[in-house]
């Protein structure tokens, strides 16, 4: 299984947790599904337009693509 955290900086810099994923297959429709609760989650539950301006992975192309296709940044 893979596990994943997304963290933030608070107001005073600190770094926040603000979402860990256990996924048991890496594929692309795990995947995207992950980045798209993440965006629904930043958005109070709907579909809206707070995005991330910084994300940083391994590099690895089914989270770029993952990305790119859940329109997170």
């Amino acid at each position: 299984m893979s596990l994943s955290f997304f963290v933030s900086p608070d107001k005073y810099g600190d770094t926040q947790v603000v979402a860990l994923t256990l996924l048991q297959h890496e594929d692309q429709v795990s995947i995207n599904w992950v980045f798209m609760q993440l965006r629904l989650t930043m958005n109070g539950g709907v579909d809206g337009n707070v995005v991330t301006k910084i994300m940083m992975t391994d590099g690895c192309g089914k989270l770029m693509r993952g990305i790119l296709e859940e329109r997170i940044m």
